[in-house]
């Protein structure tokens, strides 16, 4: 055939016009690419099979040697692979399970995006991986489909292996190489310094902690808690506090009646090969626990009265224990991983049992009973060998940890107390330490490896600080009577470790609940600890636990606290002075914290920005917001039990967090950094940014928060369109003027997404509201509008504990996105903040927040890269700005990370980048302030300063003397302070200190009021209780299975606890989760209502209703720590619910007949129930009367 020239070009034309519109061909050249990597946003989900759940289908998409699923049976066995987004898929490669002999799969099918590609056999080669090459398919979804298996296994040893089996790694391979698209933008430049953190109480070391008294050294014995000179102090008390007295003969007369009865330790028990047995806890534990508190209440009682039939009962059981104490074997109960221990399952365990025996013998050291060949072998045979057992394990010395830190003062209480200096110094230096190079022990616990920098315990949970606190305060009393000042040491990083748990809570003393760990109350068990904390350190804030009423002091030792109480002296009226909770910065755990007092109340801003660690959620850059007026209002949701499927399901979930989302996945464990942070009387700000939070995409948010509203700017960078979500999460009743629409997300949702109920959405690009009503008053959320990129607003029902608060996400697909939004605290109804308005990008290098308010127009600024910007009458090359206007004056200046703020006629200029504050309060002077932690030199161009007066002023506003001569420019010290002052004005000082009185009175004034309301119902009802006699010697047990109903959580019937009666309850650890049962009462009057149950958490609480009424809501059931779960022990309790008034059984109305006992759970603190019992008033119940009670009722069907 042939062609003339002419046709020759239009052939080529149209052949190269087919070409272009064919997809690539596949290269085998090409170089390929795992797509499926967690780190690159890959995600994975197992189904049809049983996948194990610490080896769940997301660890095959872990690059490294680290990964791994396993599940099982295999056929059907499907895993769903989410790449981060659609790429050219070219082959898949997958990698059997080399773990343990595992069984191999053998064969897959393999579909994307919903077609079946192939089936693929698999070799029997673990840990070796097999590619398959695919048809050439753009897809984004992977789905395998096991097929089947090969058969088990067999090791050298002929031994088959098991069932089950999985993959190691699952690759999608790609010539797409995502991680080159998956880089960080280039635009965004962040230059950070230490300069631009100022240093909070927490956060920065204290120039000179003051102690109350000097340490001494103790001559003689006793010689570790106590010392002649406590006893001294004790007896001149017992004349002198009715408190102690009344306390002190209770005790005394426990102690008479235990010298009545004989004396039977657990005595050792042979094996059948003749070898001594190690004797489980659950059958020995309570004794044991019981003999160690009687010897160390013995030893207070002879110490105080001076009668040697005490310390002689003491001794005899100290005798008892020595004479059989090497012929307990170690060991702990079967499943039990902790390490072994003598007396009980764990060496933990034989420590808090030494610390108090210890405590007792040093005591009766004194006492002319005790001969030398009795005194030799309850040293040698006991105390010492005790102590050498707990050391035997090196690391109990050598960890930064609670139990660590208990082991530790169990060796250091039992050098001391049989004055062996070498087991002293082992304990404060380690195993081999010196106090040159030490290696462990109590210098270890008091060093910034257990106690931060920033105050909290190492192992970051409250709970367990306070457990570390037991010890760590035992041994600065040891080491206070030997001559050892820890209370000052490390510049007093002991009271850090008092004040972080205040620092960290909210006003109502109740902490945060972040992460794997609910909203506690720091007033509990351990709250008498403050007494050490108040006696050296004379803190008042320490006086708001202290005088709470739920905090007593207690003269016997109890389980697991090991001081007890001291200060019997104090005067129980001594007033509180004005508490003002200030900003804190946690660096340590990355908790930023800031806060505003004013008369409106106080508000407080938690940002966490990082590091990830164990037990933390998926919610970098999450916040969370209390006040005064409303509690938790924009709350992180915490957790509840992870058993529940609410946990995966809703509270692990990054959509959960007050955070950005993207592409409806959770965010990966990465850190943050905070890049400022600043706060001054009247306005505060912190910025941080995460940058491995979400792959590919650069999270950044600038809070801004002043007396009346916060705001917000939240950045979300990335080189590829991505589908972003902004939550939050309000409490409150939700309305919006929005035209929301009732919609339905797509399926499958994704976790989180999938609890979402009652859904609505709308689109816009303009600005909208969306209001909450809580506790009565109004809040509001101002959004800016969002330009030329559309929002979606999507709202559901989401879960916070009891309530489902309204979620509103703010949806943007876009590559590059700022929001902006406002929070409107000023409670009124008319609002304060009447609009928002966004400019800037990440183009542009920054983002402002215009806030107008019924005072004036605000600017909020953040920069994305170094230069100078302008918005909104503000110029600045600030990294983050803040400006306050009142009409057309310029009322504040906040400048972090720049050198230059100037908005309109004002400005301030630095010699250096820093961080400074200018500030009108109410008295109408200006505060200027260098919060940054390096000097400047500050430039001001501010005409209201003319003509005032210039002060010094100290860290809480006190003037420092008189006015000094002021200048354009001035030189400052870090943190210092400056007052312009017009002639004649009171200093700042007072009128704040007034208005934190005021503030401080109205709060005692509405805890008053709740108290005498109680007063009120405490008085009727013994009133009514008068008039309506029940019969004598009622006693009722009703079994805790025999529940009715339950609602909000899913009970579990056990009968597996240790010392119940028939069965027990487990599994209520929901907040919210009730239980219902049916009591018949004999005749209509007043019972009293007891529980018996076990917990480890403190003051779990069940809120009681009775035919649907609460009894008594000032006061729920607060449970007190039992030791634990009855898991080998016998942990449970008898417990009486309480009239918070009288401190009496609690009287609960009955009718007769049929009545609905309700018991929720109020805070998500687990307890297990074995029964209840309802009594007549005049009836006291015990557990021996309750298990005669059982054994007579017919047995259950």
């Amino acid at each position: 055939m042939f062609f003339s020239r002419k046709l020759l070009p239009l052939l080529a034309c149209l052949i190269s016009s087919v070409l272009l519109t064919q997809p690539p061909a596949a290269r085998a050249e090409d170089p390929l690419f795992d797509a499926a990597q967690s780190n690159l946003g890959a995600t994975a989900r197992g189904s049809v099979a049983k996948f194990n759940r610490d080896w769940p289908a997301s660890r095959a998409l872990v690059p490294g040697k680290k990964g791994g699923t396993i599940f099982s049976p295999f056929e059907g066995g499907t895993i769903d692979v989410r790449l981060v987004m659609p790429v050219e898929i070219r082959a898949v490669e997958i990698t059997g399970l080399d773990y343990g002999n595992t069984r191999q799969v053998n064969g897959v099918d393999i579909f994307i995006d919903g077609k079946k590609i192939k089936h693929v056999e698999l070799p029997d080669t673990p840990g070796k991986p097999a590619r398959f090459d695919v048809p050439a398919t753009t897809g984004q979804y992977v789905r395998l489909v096991a097929t089947g298996g090969h058969p088990n296994r067999v090791d050298k040893n002929g031994k088959q292996g098991p069932d089950w089996g999985g993959f190691r790694k699952i690759s999608v391979l790609s010539p797409t190489n995502l991680e080159e698209k998956l880089k960080p933008v280039d635009n965004y430049v962040i230059n950070t310094s230490p300069d631009f953190i100022a240093p909070s109480t927490q956060s920065k070391v204290a120039p000179q902690i003051q102690v109350n008294g000097q340490p001494r050294t103790a001559t003689g014995h006793p010689r570790t808690m106590w010392d002649k000179e406590d006893i001294a102090h004790f007896k001149a008390m017992l004349k002198t506090s009715p408190e102690l007295a009344k306390q002190y003969e209770a005790l005394k007369k426990s102690m008479d009646e235990l010298l009545l009865r004989p004396i039977e330790v657990p005595q050792p028990v042979k094996g059948d090969d003749g070898e001594w047995t190690h004797l489980p806890e659950k059958q020995v534990g309570r004794v044991h626990n019981e003999m160690s508190l009687h010897i160390s209440n013995l030893g207070t009682i002879y110490a105080l009265s001076g009668e040697e039939k005490y310390a002689d009962y003491a001794k005899r059981i100290l005798i008892a224990y020595a004479d059989v104490f090497d012929k307990y074997a170690p060991g702990n109960r079967p499943g039990f991983k902790h390490d072994a221990g003598k007396l009980f399952d764990q060496r933990l365990s034989d420590s808090t049992w030494l610390i108090p025996v210890a405590r007792g013998y040093d005591l009766i050291y004194n006492s002319p009973g005790i001969t030398e060949s009795e005194r030799a072998h309850i040293q040698d045979g006991l105390l010492k060998a005790s102590a050498k057992f707990i050391m035997a394990n090196g690391s109990v010395m050598r960890a930064p940890t609670n139990w660590s830190a208990i082991c530790t003062t169990a060796v250091l209480i039992t050098g001391y107390a049989t004055d062996d200096m070498e087991m002293v110094n082992t304990a404060l230096y380690g195993i081999k330490g010196t106090k040159e190079k030490p290696t462990g022990g109590v210098m270890l616990h008091f060093s910034e490896k257990a106690i931060n920098p920033d105050g909290l315990w190492a192992e970051g949970a409250i709970g367990y600080q306070f457990m570390a606190m037991q010890a760590v305060v035992a041994d600065a009393e040891i080491l206070w009577r030997n001559g050892m000042d820890m209370y000052r040491y490390r510049d007093g990083a002991l009271k850090k470790l008092f004040d972080s748990p205040i620092a960290y809570s909210f006003p109502d003393l109740k902490t945060p609940s972040v992460h794997d760990s609910g909203s506690t109350d720091i007033v509990g068990r351990e709250s008498y600890l403050y007494e050490y904390g108040y006696l050296r350190y004379r803190d008042p804030r320490y006086l708001l636990i202290l005088n709470n009423p739920s905090v007593t002091t207690r003269l016997d030792t109890r389980f697991q606290q090991f001081p007890i109480s001291v200060l019997y002296d104090r005067k129980r009226d001594e007033e509180v002075p004005p508490i003002e909770w200030l900003s804190e910065n946690f660096n340590d755990v990355g908790f930023g914290i800031i806060r505003n007092t004013s008369p409106l109340g106080t508000t407080s801003v938690l940002l966490d920005y990082g590091p990830d660690r164990s037990h933390g959620h998926p919610d970098k850059m999450n916040i969370d917001v209390w006040t005064s007026k409303t509690g938790r209002l924009i709350p992180d949701p915490g957790m509840v039990w992870y058993e529940l499927p609410l946990y995966k399901g809703w509270y692990y979930n990054s959509v959960a967090h007050n955070t950005l989302t993207v592409d409806e996945q959770n965010q990966l464990d990465s850190d943050g950094q905070l890049l400022v942070y600043g706060f001054s009387d009247t306005m505060a700000m912190q910025r941080a940014h995460a940058l491995k939070a979400a792959p590919g995409v650069t999270m950044d948010r600038a809070v801004f928060l002043t007396p009346e509203y916060i705001a917000d700017i939240f950045g979300g960078f990335a080189r590829l369109p991505r589908k972003m979500d902004l939550s939050w999460h309000v409490r409150g009743t939700f309305s919006s003027d929005l035209p929301l629409k009732e919609m339905t997300l797509p399926e499958p949702r994704e976790p989180g997404y999938s609890e979402l109920a009652n859904v609505t959405g709308a689109t816009t690009r303009t600005g909208y509201t969306a209001s909450f009503e809580i506790n009565k008053v109004p809040v509001r959320l101002v959004a800016a509008p969002s330009g030329t990129q559309e929002t979606e607003v999507i709202t559901g029902d989401g879960w916070y504990s009891r309530e489902r608060p309204r979620t509103v996400l703010q949806r943007r697909q876009v590559n590059q996105t700022v929001y902006g939004n406002a929070v409107d605290l000023s409670f009124a109804p008319e609002g304060f903040v009447k609009s928002t308005a966004l400019e800037g990008s990440l183009d542009a290098g920054f983002a402002a927040l215009t806030v107008v308010t019924a005072r004036g127009t605000d600017v909020c600024l953040a920069s994305y890269r170094p230069g100078t910007y302008k918005a909104g009458g503000m110029e600045t090359d600030a990294l983050q700005a803040f400006a306050r206007r009142d009409g057309k004056d310029v009322t504040a200046l906040f400048l972090g990370g720049g050198k230059s703020l100037r908005v309109d006629d004002s400005a301030i200029e630095l010699a250096t980048p820093g961080l400074v504050s200018l500030e009108k309060v109410d008295t109408g002077a200006y505060i200027l302030t260098n919060q940054s932690p390096a000097r400047n030199e500050v430039t001001l161009t501010f005409a209201p300063l003319k003509g005032m007066q210039l002060f010094h002023v100290d860290s809480t506003g006190k003037r420092l003397g008189a006015p000094v001569k002021a200048s354009a420019t001035i030189a400052m010290d870090p943190g210092q302070k400056f007052e312009f002052a017009p002639a004649g004005v009171e200093s700042v000082y007072e009128t704040r200190s007034a208005m934190l009185r005021k503030r401080q009175a109205e709060q005692e004034a509405a805890m008053k009021a709740e108290r005498d309301a109680a007063a009120a119902r405490s008085k009727a009802r013994d009133a009514d209780a008068a008039t309506k006699a029940v019969p004598t010697g009622t006693f009722i047990l009703v079994q805790a299975e025999a529940f009715t109903s339950e609602g909000e959580g899913k009970i579990n019937v056990t009968e597996g606890k240790t010392g119940h009666l028939g069965k027990s309850l487990s599994g209520w650890n929901a907040e919210g989760h009730f239980m219902e049962w049916e009591v018949t009462a004999p005749k209509e009057g007043y019972y009293n209502i007891s529980i018996t149950y076990c917990t480890e958490p403190n003051n779990a609480e069940r809120e009681i209703r009775v035919n649907g009424e609460v009894q008594e809501p000032y006061a729920p059931f607060l449970l007190p720590a039992t030791g634990g779960y009855s898991n080998g022990n016998d942990d449970w309790k008898l417990f009486t619910a309480l009239d918070p008034i009288t401190k009496k059984p609690l009287l609960v109305k009955l009718k007769e007949g049929k009545n609905t006992l309700r018991l929720t759970n109020g805070n998500g603190l687990s307890a297990n129930l074995d029964y209840i019992v309802i009594t007549s008033p005049d009836k006291t119940p015990t557990r021996e009367e309750a298990a005669k009670a059982a054994a007579a009722q017919p047995a259950a069907p």
